[in-house]
């Protein structure tokens, strides 16, 4: 398909798209852009998520259906990317287009909600890298709960997201996502995780899938991206997941560092105290999350992956510790 084949209309922040073809050939209408300088990432489980240089700046541009996240929540989103930045904790922030930061994507017979990001400097953290050490563990630390104390301004009473609250334990609905057998182990660590109480300290507006593939690395700097997820929970989860994926992948590129998890651990912990209270019902969250962890990547993966082999012996293991209630690591391993 030819890009001149596409009729553009514009309707303030709305863009409508005809034609057929890839999401690539939208995009690069819509910015004016060459499609072979369009390139895909990763992305994200719902998202279309692409590398594109846009006015000789390199950026990222996100595709969000309409159905799965409102104009509010992006918004909420965007609010939280700019306190951040007020504070002086670095995220990829929005980049303002044609006045406005949001905009409507109407491609064939979806609608998608758009927004361009500026590209975090850095790399991703290199887990073989000399610098990934316990003074790099407390750094990590130091930033989430710098992150954490920006998150006290966001009004949970004011907000349009998902919220996790001792009536609403499962804003995510985990437990219809998974087979029976798997959720009773599940709905105990839910159950367990939301008996602390919340307070300015234990509760907030966290990231939410804050693992090292959301986090870029320039020297001693650090660069979040990717809040599509954030939303009102307890505080703890955002230690939690990246104590999950770090461990992950540590205990997957370095096997001979037995004492690993326990570095990973004090190092993060010490790290986030340095800049934010952190109470012994928090440190008691920790087990409970790694289970919620494990339950919500399940139904993720069991989709996703192609199932090599690799997979699918991670992929069994994480059945057993669901249906057995076993934990993702045991508490010894690492305190």
């Amino acid at each position: 398909m030819r890009l001149e084949q596409l009729a553009l209309v514009s309707a303030g922040s709305s863009l409508f798209l005809n034609g057929g073809g890839e999401v690539k050939a939208y995009i690069a209408q819509w910015l004016g852009l060459n499609e072979n300088r369009i390139k895909p990432t990763i992305g994200g489980y719902q998202n279309h998520v692409y590398k594109v240089e846009h006015e000789g700046k390199p950026r990222i541009i996100r595709l969000r259906p309409q159905s799965q996240r409102t104009k509010k929540e992006i918004k909420e989103e965007l609010t939280f990317i700019r306190l951040l930045n007020e504070h002086s904790v670095n995220a990829a922030a929005p980049v303002l287009l044609n006045g406005t930061f949001i905009h409507e994507l109407r491609i064939e017979d979806k609608v998608y909600h758009a927004v361009l990001f500026e590209r975090a400097p850095g790399t991703l953290m290199r887990v073989l890298d000399k610098s990934w050490n316990d003074d790099f563990f407390r750094k990590w630390g130091a930033y989430i709960g710098s992150m954490h104390l920006v998150s006290d301004q966001m009004k949970s009473e004011t907000l349009h997201r998902r919220k996790r609250t001792v009536r609403e334990p499962d804003p995510e609905n985990i437990l219809s996502k998974l087979p029976e057998e798997f959720r009773a182990w599940t709905s105990e660590n839910l159950k367990q995780f939301t008996q602390t109480p919340t307070s300015k300290e234990t509760y907030g507006f966290i990231h939410h899938d804050f693992h090292q593939g959301n986090l870029f690395v320039d020297r001693d700097s650090f660069t979040a991206f990717d809040f599509d997820d954030a939303m009102m929970d307890w505080k703890m989860y955002d230690l939690a997941v990246t104590f999950y994926h770090a461990i992950w992948q540590g205990k997957s590129f370095r096997p001979e560092e037995k004492g690993l998890p326990k570095r990973l651990y004090e190092g993060l912990l010490n790290g986030y105290v340095s800049v934010h209270p952190l109470t012994d019902e928090m440190v008691s969250q920790m087990e409970p999350a790694l289970a919620i962890r494990d339950a919500f990547l399940y139904p993720v993966f069991s989709e996703k992956w192609t199932m090599t082999d690799w997979q699918k012996t991670f992929l069994a293991d994480m059945e057993n510790r669901l249906r057995d209630g076993i934990p993702y690591i045991e508490e010894k391993e690492y305190k």
